[in-house]
């Protein structure tokens, strides 16, 4: 027996901003093995943060975190450990990283200093030029790691002294963004460098 493809959210080391699901697949190469009971746990550095006890419903997929509130910027490790109905135990190990929650953004938004054409919808032909964001820091000394969280009313596309930390398209993604607007998180840690760097959006 073996436990694989374990996941949060679906996905692997997922950043995430709300309580988690989990989901895994058993495994084994003997004939009517079946999911007796099952353990969760999860922990950042020390601290605990949920124990489900054991849990004996058979379910695979779905299992929803009912620990503690999550902490944001925090890495979590989830421990599952299973036993089927032969006896048999087997454990799996994974991650995933809370972002930046939407209490803790304290930000002003920036805005264009140059004068912009009004949007309508089906407004072909009148198009705004790509606006660039930015702006200079220092860093002291060499980083261990750094996260950057970003999102903009529009499309951007982040550069970090001239590279981008990942190639999509289109961030934060369509939404109506009077209600709801998506946040990325970015690992730029090797990207930084002692001295100068310079953060650029193209927005």
């Amino acid at each position: 027996m073996k436990l694989t493809h374990l996941r949060v959210n679906h996905m692997v080391q997922p950043v995430i901003d709300t309580n988690p699901e989990f989901s895994f697949f058993m495994e084994s190469d003997r004939q009517n093995v079946m999911l007796s009971s099952l353990r969760i746990k999860v922990d950042a550095g020390n601290k605990r943060f949920w124990d489900s006890g054991v849990l004996t419903d058979g379910r695979q997929s779905f299992i929803r975190y009912q620990g503690n509130p999550l902490q944001s910027r925090t890495e979590y490790t989830v421990t599952l450990e299973a036993a089927d109905n032969t006896g048999e135990t087997a454990a799996a190990v994974c991650s995933f990283e809370t972002g930046l929650f939407k209490e803790d953004w304290h930000a002003q938004w920036v805005g264009a200093t140059v004068p912009r054409n009004e949007h309508h919808m089906l407004s072909d032909g009148i198009v705004n030029p790509v606006l660039s964001f930015t702006r200079s820091f220092w860093v002291l000394k060499p980083v261990r790691r750094a996260r950057l969280y970003a999102s903009c009313i529009g499309v951007y596309r982040l550069l970090v002294n001239g590279s981008r930390p990942d190639h999509r398209e289109f961030a934060p993604e369509f939404t109506a963004a009077r209600s709801i607007l998506y946040t990325q998180t970015y690992d730029v840690g090797g990207l930084l460098r002692p001295g100068e760097n310079t953060l650029e959006l193209l927005v």
